[in-house]
């Protein structure tokens, strides 16, 4: 009765199919061909894994840093000149090269710089403000929300070091981004942080009346004050490398502008010209000159001209808009002054400034010409050698004067510069292979699972098999019982 009970429980089990219980019996009868099958199934999974490491060997591996940039025209996706930035522009093969130097690296270039790339990095409120917006555009460090552009400032640079064929040490990877990073700001320091003063030349060589001279001078010296007063409203705490400031550098600007004023005084008051007449004509036309130019610009009142319509075009521009998350979790919508709306007003600025300076020139030379034309006979040969003596002492001082603010300018401009790009870190491991340790953890799960399914797929394979020859000899048993019952002998007994 117990062999028949254990019968019926096996072919019970076999209709249901496969069950932990059935597993268990099949692994005790069958176990050596089993992990046989199990054996093979964890050498094919070995094979596929060593090939996955092969193939994907250090191609995760890279480093990177971040360069903040934060130059004000960067919020309009500008650089300091104004142009479209390009954050792609931070990959070029003469940095490569030029890192490669400095390293002492031995690598090829043009094959490096296919490891390097760029990403922008938004500030967390611009992508905050993307979870809830359909219709966003993303081209470069310009992320485009329902056709607001917002810039990302900060720009990650990453050398993937496991794409090299022959692949850089850690160590390698972040000598060579660390140098990259400081070529680079070297560059963009040189690029962007040249001095705009203009050079002039300030002997009496080109001029025949003395008047003229003045005159051009004086509009030199002011150009040059402007320049100067404009690099200090930006540079004031800068100082160059011999501790010079663009304060210093106007200090002594004045000094030669009295200096200037004193050659003046004695040209005009003692009549020193080669020809009196051509230097009051001079002086006339110098006059109307400057009150035409006073008019263009502003006109008496100082808001029409070029100035009005300046003050129009920035009454009348619409500042473009942003979407903005604030502190409590908000989205708004601001409005912001973007760099056309910034370069109007600096325009503006600009044109008001030469306004100034023009009505200065204007009621000197008014004043010159009332003095000139006072005068009836030019000035001894004692006086004009005495004021050619002064003009060539102010020529020799004011060439040695422009050298030392143009060193000036770019040294401070320079660092400026510099300092308006910054790295957050030196490079660093972003991501990297996987540690003996981490391997042989993830081979050993393999391993297991391997061998598990080795196990179960045998199993599955003898059940479906038996399966299938107990069918077929379940339909094969009905015919061998009807060919017994036709070949069976008749009974030969003699009826009664």
């Amino acid at each position: 009765m117990a062999s028949n009970r254990e019968d019926m429980i096996e072919e019970d089990e076999e209709q249901s199919g496969l069950t932990l219980r059935k597993f268990g019996r099949f692994l005790k009868r069958s176990f050596p061909i089993a992990l046989v099958t199990a054996l093979c199934c964890i050498l094919v999974f070995t094979a596929v894994y060593a090939a996955v490491l092969v193939m994907n060997k250090n191609k995760t591996s890279y480093v990177a840093t971040q360069i903040v940039f934060t130059d004000e025209r960067m919020a309009s996706g500008n650089d300091p000149l104004g142009n479209p930035f390009n954050m792609n522009s931070l990959i070029n093969l003469a940095y490569v090269e030029s890192a490669l130097q400095n390293t002492e690296l031995e690598y090829d270039s043009k094959s490096l710089i296919g490891a390097l790339s760029v990403r922008a990095v938004f500030d967390q409120s611009v992508l905050a403000a993307v979870k809830d917006q359909e219709n966003v555009i993303v081209s470069g460090n310009k992320l485009l929300i329902s056709g607001a552009p917002n810039y990302a400032n900060t720009i990650e640079l990453s050398l993937n070091y496991g794409r090299m064929k022959n692949p850089f040490t850690l160590s390698e990877a972040q000598d060579f981004l660390n140098a990259y990073t400081e070529v680079y700001l070297q560059a963009y320091a040189k690029k962007y942080g040249n001095a705009t003063l203009d050079t002039y030349s300030f002997a009496k060589t080109d001029m025949t009346e003395y008047v003229a001279y003045i005159t051009n001078t004086e509009a030199k010296l002011r150009s040059i004050l402007s320049s100067l007063k404009e690099l200090q409203s930006d540079n004031d705490s800068y100082r160059s490398d011999t501790g010079i400031t663009f304060s210093r550098l106007i200090d002594e600007m004045t000094v030669y502008q009295q200096e200037l004023e004193s050659i003046a005084n004695t040209v005009t008051v003692n009549a020193v010209a080669d020809n009196l007449a051509e230097s009051k004509s001079f002086l006339n036309a110098q006059v109307e000159k400057l009150k035409q130019e006073v008019e263009e610009l502003g006109g008496s009142d100082g808001v029409s001209g070029r100035i009005g319509s300046l003050i129009n075009q920035i009454e009348t521009y619409k500042l473009p808009s942003k979407t903005i998350t604030t502190e409590n979790g908000q989205i708004t919508e601001i409005t912001y002054e973007d760099w056309i709306y910034q370069r109007l007003n600096l325009q503006l600025d600009t044109l008001r400034a030469d306004r100034t300076n023009k009505l200065i020139l204007l009621s000197a030379a008014t004043a010159r010409k009332t003095a000139l034309d006072a005068a009836t006979s030019v000035a001894s040969d004692e006086i004009k050698a005495q004021a050619d003596a002064k003009i060539a002492r102010f020529a020799d001082q004011m060439e040695t004067f422009m050298q030392k603010a143009a060193d000036v300018a770019k040294s401070i401009l320079t660092n400026r510069t510099r300092d308006s790009v910054r790295l957050t870190t030196s490079a660093v491991l972003k991501y990297d292979n996987p540690s003996t340790i981490d391997i042989l953890k993830t081979y050993l799960v393999v391993v297991i699972l391997a061998y598990l399914l080795g196990l179960v797929v045998y199993a599955v394979t003898v059940m479906l098999r038996k399966r299938k020859l107990a069918a077929v000899a379940a339909e094969a048993q009905p015919i061998e019982t009807a060919q017994s019952e036709q070949t069976e002998p008749e009974d030969q007994t003699p009826k009664d």
